[in-house]
């Protein structure tokens, strides 16, 4: 910025000089001061909308990180959701094969205890 306002000063001497140099056409030196300065607002104006523009397209970034963590955190969560969901399903599935084992050894304590009955006298 500071060489943009240096060479927009270095115009304008040069335009001074000339403005006072005897010429056959008439030179307006302020019009040409004006424009100059109207350039240079217009320059400045540029670089504040560009670093405006850099700090904005950080921010979208910083947004986009930010997003991403969330879906590599829900898919994180997910995973751990589907791991535990199979790890109950297989719990069950163990439940429901022990009760199956349990009828069954029941089932077989009482047929060997109706044979014990009918074995040994009843002493009572």
């Amino acid at each position: 910025m500071e060489k943009v306002t240096h060479v927009a000063n270095s115009l304008k001497d040069i335009n001074a000089k000339s403005a006072s140099d005897d010429n056959d056409e008439p030179i307006d030196h302020q019009t040409r001061s004006n424009v100059i300065d109207i350039l240079l607002r217009s320059h400045e104006y540029a670089m504040k909308a560009k670093e405006s523009s850099l700090s904005a397209n950080e921010w979208l970034k910083s947004i986009n990180d930010s997003k991403d963590d969330c879906i590599n955190r829900d898919d994180d969560l997910t995973s751990r959701l589907h791991a535990a969901e199979s790890n109950i399903l297989s719990k069950q599935e163990e439940i429901s094969r022990l009760k199956t084992e349990i009828g069954r050894l029941e089932s077989t304590a009482r047929s060997k205890v109706s044979d014990v009955d009918r074995l040994v006298p009843h002493i009572f």
